[in-house]
């Protein structure tokens, strides 16, 4: 994906400003930039960068041909990559329990981008009459604070990343 870069304009007390140099790199030591680019605004959008950890830095360029210093450089991540599908443990699939607000409980999502910022969880029953339940948790369990019917009950999980990235609901377990 590509991303915009966006900085405070240089000033210049003499001959003008020509145009700026962003170049942004995977390494600090910008010893080979993915992105270098020359924009005469103090806005550029690079190229499509693949997932990782990127520094990046500005310098502007006057009329005259002089260059400022380079910029402290900043970092940013790119992660376009799901968490994995959660994989759902207990109630077991197809059991049966009289407990009204059973324990849901499945397996923590890996992420190798961002870390798990939380779960959805689905839980229904396919009758119109029951209020089913949808609601999102930052731990890989959740209890039903009221009782749910005595009824084949549905459920599902799918994680959400602190990219916003979604995996996939689970297979769907009675």
């Amino acid at each position: 994906d590509t991303v915009s870069l966006d900085w405070s304009n240089s000033s210049d007390s003499g001959s003008g400003m020509d145009y700026y140099q962003v170049q942004v790199d995977n390494g600090s030591s910008f010893s080979s930039p993915e992105f270098d680019a020359t924009p005469s605004s103090s806005n550029d959008t690079t190229s499509s960068l693949p997932d990782g950890y990127y520094y990046w830095r500005v310098r502007a360029r006057d009329n005259a041909g002089n260059w400022s210093s380079w910029s402290s450089s900043r970092t940013f991540r790119v992660d376009r990559t799901d968490p994995t599908v959660p994989s759902l443990a207990s109630p077991s699939n197809g059991s049966s329990t009289g407990d009204q607000t059973p324990r849901f409980d499945w397996n923590n999502s890996s992420d190798s981008g961002s870390g798990v910022d939380h779960y959805e969880i689905d839980i229904y029953d396919g009758d119109i009459t029951w209020g089913d339940i949808n609601t999102t948790v930052t731990i890989s369990e959740y209890t039903p604070g009221t009782n749910i019917p005595y009824d084949t009950i549905y459920w599902r999980v799918r994680a959400y990343d602190n990219a916003g990235n979604v995996s996939a609901w689970s297979s769907v377990w009675t």
